[in-house]
């Protein structure tokens, strides 16, 4: 099972870290001294490891020798400084979060990595759920819209705002978007704009020249760039910060941009897809998004619908992700008598990620071959059986 280790001597901040981490799906671990966070990595497998900037600067190496795997690190610091571009690149870190926004940065970090582990352990393509972009699963009345927007908008060049919770697919809708597009021979870029610093999302999306700043010893192209002719994907828009919704918009008005540090103007044809989870009238209203960006990126918006939504559109996902585990690991095991009706009275707050990481625990801790859902989040719907 994905295991999350905070190390951290503030044990509120730890307590929300920890929520944040299990609703995802991860087991937690909570201590506040390093040599307790030694001894646990001694012990047993951890997926990634949260910690203090601070301590994790001064005790990396000890940190890094009590493991013998590879160790993602997120880094918690209380200050926000371009300083922090070169010391996150030179000690490797998946992500730096600033406390005052731990819970709005740390949840995108936490639900790529836990993907990578169901990916890496059993050969599963977790990022796109198994899925084929042009072929969802699903038949309910709101995906054959969503099907037909799609396809009406793919052919063209405009610029697409998906709206949809966390977990309903938005990478997939606009994966699915490319794929259908005359673009489809070229580069499709995600980028998650809550998972990276503020410190570093300029140097992503335009690249940097060698010399910008300190660290920077070598020239770097951004996502701009790379895409060339494709299209870019920028999830959680809204988690931009606002100095760079302004440059955003001025590529997406003249088609040009500059590398930090250079002088040349450089252009791109990529096209521009955003993503939200939250509803673009109120992030405009708490300063989340800038009014004139959304209009610039909301040229035609695509609503993804949740889960709860789908009707029986849930028990087809779940049989396919069991399938797929089933497919993976060459077994035959099926779901419990009762499966279906668990199913369906939940909520999905999680959405297609929850109900898909739930199938996958369910699986791995099956002991035969009868499949029993053990998600934490159907604790609730399994009090009512």
């Amino acid at each position: 099972m994905p295991y999350i280790l905070v190390l951290d001597q503030d044990q509120g901040a730890a307590q929300e870290i920890a929520q944040t981490a299990e609703s995802v799906g991860y087991t937690v671990g909570i201590v506040h001294e390093l040599k307790q966070a030694l001894l646990v990595l001694q012990q047993r497998s951890v997926t990634a490891l949260v910690i203090d900037l601070v301590l994790y600067e001064s005790d990396r190496d000890e940190i890094q020798k009590a493991t013998t795997q590879f160790l993602p690190v997120i880094a918690l610091t209380t200050k926000n400084s371009d300083s922090f571009k070169a010391r996150t690149q030179h000690l490797g870190l998946v992500g730096l979060i600033t406390r005052a926004q731990v819970q709005q940065q740390i949840a995108p970090l936490f639900n790529q990595l836990i993907e990578r582990f169901y990916e890496e352990k059993y050969q599963l393509s977790a990022s796109h759920s198994g899925l084929s972009p042009r072929h969802f699963v699903g038949q309910s009345a709101p995906m054959k819209q969503l099907y037909f927007e799609i396809e009406r908008v793919a052919k063209t060049n405009v610029p697409v705002l998906i709206v949809g919770e966390s977990g309903t697919g938005k990478e997939l809708v606009a994966l699915s978007l490319h794929q259908q597009s005359a673009r489809a021979d070229e580069n499709f870029l995600p980028l998650n704009c809550g998972a990276i610093s503020n410190q570093l999302i300029e140097s992503e999306l335009f690249g940097h020249e060698k010399g910008s700043f300190t660290g920077a010893d070598k020239a770097r192209q951004g996502f701009f760039e790379l895409a060339t002719k494709g299209t870019l994907f920028l999830d959680e828009i809204t988690e931009m910060p606002a100095e760079m919704q302004v440059r955003l918009l001025r590529v997406l008005e003249t088609g040009q941009y500059m590398r930090v540090g250079g002088a040349k103007v450089l252009t791109t044809e990529a096209r521009i897809v955003a993503a939200t989870n939250r509803d673009p009238k109120e992030a405009i209203e708490q300063d989340k998004l800038r009014e004139d960006l959304f209009y610039r990126l909301n040229v035609f918006p695509i609503y993804v619908p949740p889960l709860r939504d789908r009707g029986e559109d849930i028990w087809l996902l779940a049989a396919h992700f069991l399938e797929q585990m089933n497919s993976q690991q060459h077994t035959q095991k099926s779901f419990a008598p009762d499966t279906k009706e668990r199913l369906m009275q939940h909520t999905w707050p999680g959405n297609v990620r929850e109900l898909r990481n739930a199938v996958w625990r369910s699986y791995i801790l099956a002991e035969g071959n009868e499949v029993e859902l053990r998600a934490e989040g159907l604790r609730e719907a399994m009090k009512h059986d």
